[in-house]
């Protein structure tokens, strides 16, 4: 999302700044809040069930970070 939309839309002159700030919000420090919460849960499970971690049932845990 911020690649795809944000990124670009920064770059066009037919939105102000504010108009993109009310379109995006703070979606930037959701995904950095999404990326640092993923990262603990990978840790937590790996901690827990290390035979687990390095099978496919950590892979359940991730979600799409490259928005």
């Amino acid at each position: 999302m911020i690649d795809w939309y944000l990124e670009p839309l920064k770059q066009e002159t037919f939105l102000s700044v504010e108009d993109i700030e009310r379109l995006f919000g703070n979606i930037q420090e959701i995904v950095q809040f999404q990326k640092q919460f993923l990262h603990s849960l990978e840790q937590a499970v790996e901690q827990e069930a290390p035979a687990a971690a390095d099978s496919n049932d950590a892979a359940r845990f991730k979600v799409a970070t490259s928005l």
